[in-house]
């Protein structure tokens, strides 16, 4: 078995090389936008959750700012005012 694909990029790249089968959902396959993918549903299967998950420490003040927006929108609570990003 090969190493597993360090990057979005590659991940692509053998999806259209026709060396993998990338199960995704349909916002990956919009953003792709490459000629030589194409999307086909799966049918019949029970919905999936999706969640994203990162390092719980991280320092980084753009993940701290996703989760409080996340958790903000999630609950119902979003105002125009907390969508904005502070640089």
């Amino acid at each position: 078995m090969s190493e597993p694909s360090k990057s979005v990029a590659e991940v692509v790249t053998l999806i259209a090389r026709g060396v993998i089968v990338h199960p995704t959902i349909p916002p990956f396959g919009v953003h792709l936008g490459h000629p030589n993918i194409v999307l086909v549903p799966l049918g019949g299967m029970p919905r999936l959750q999706a969640g994203l998950v990162w390092v719980r420490d991280s320092a980084d003040h753009r993940i701290r700012e996703f989760d409080r927006v996340a958790r903000e929108v999630m609950s119902g609570g979003v105002s125009r005012r907390s969508l904005a990003i502070s640089p």
